[in-house]
């Protein structure tokens, strides 16, 4: 934002972050989670990834496909990696301040209807396939929770909260007084 010079990247003009070609092809939804440091943010990313791409994804006849190579390389080393293959609890999100990391940026898609025919023309079969998709950007930022404990940085680091579309607060019930 500050060097003011054009790029041949579409990038953010705010945070000067790239921004993938199907973010800017599809309405986006960005989904803001927020809460104290230890709540289980990164781990409820990771796991509401793996069900919309396997279980509830298939169930619910949708696709989900990381806009970016970023976004990919990341899921897999920072989020899927540890959790699903070494079987261990994700390491705290690093502020932004020391470790800017990005949101993970996937397509979200979902057949409406499909219409699968063979047809016989002459003697001969044709296969006939017409689907009706409707796809979204989902655009979900891992925040780190001492990002949240100051003002300042709260301003500097988390003004994306205001563009959200929606904000998932996740809070540990153990860590609240009294329980």
């Amino acid at each position: 934002p500050r060097c003011h010079r054009p790029t041949a990247r579409r990038v953010c003009p705010r945070c000067h972050n790239g921004l993938p070609a199907e973010y800017c092809r599809r309405p986006g939804r960005i989904i803001a989670l927020v809460g104290a440091k230890g709540s289980g943010k990164s781990t409820y990313i990771t796991v509401l990834l793996h069900e919309l791409a396997n279980q509830v994804g298939e169930e619910l006849r949708t696709t989900l496909m990381g806009c970016d190579e970023r976004t990919i390389t990341r899921y897999g080393r920072d989020f899927a990696r540890p959790l699903y293959e070494e079987n261990r609890l994700l390491g705290a999100t690093r502020s932004a301040e020391t470790e800017p990391g990005g949101p993970l940026v996937y397509l979200l898609s979902r057949t409406l209807w499909s219409f699968d025919r063979t047809l016989r023309v002459f003697g001969r079969e044709f296969g006939i396939r017409w689907h009706r998709t409707r796809s979204l950007a989902l655009v979900l930022f891992d925040t780190a929770g001492e990002d949240l404990r100051s003002r300042d940085r709260s301003e500097l680091y988390l003004s994306y909260i205001g563009a959200a579309d929606g904000v998932v607060l996740l809070l540990d019930p153990l860590g609240l007084p009294g329980a």
